[in-house]
């Protein structure tokens, strides 16, 4: 509990963050809210699955490895309608 003198503020002992945990992937590169300043990309649904691939790898393999026994889902919207199933067939193939 926190008293600001004006209001108080309830903690939540269980907050998400402490159970579960979200990677999100803005695809394909270059689109909303990351950014290339050095040279235009071309995007094809192929390229896009594979740079997905490798962004899973190393979150998995080199970043955050404490997280690879950790289940796995994979979800999106809109046009990931079409990324998530090629990410899906790429990560089964060679995993």
């Amino acid at each position: 509990e926190l008293n600001t003198g004006k209001e108080i503020i309830l903690l939540k002992i269980l907050i998400h963050g402490t159970k579960y945990q979200l990677l999100f992937i803005e695809s394909p590169a270059g689109v909303g809210f990351s950014y290339n300043t050095q040279s235009p990309y071309v995007h094809t649904d192929s390229n896009t699955a594979m740079d997905n691939y490798r962004a899973v790898l190393d979150f998995f393999n080199k970043k955050f490895p404490e997280y690879r026994r950790n289940r796995f889902w994979i979800a999106g919207e809109s046009y990931a309608g079409k990324y998530i199933p090629d990410l899906a067939v790429l990560l089964d193939k060679y995993n």
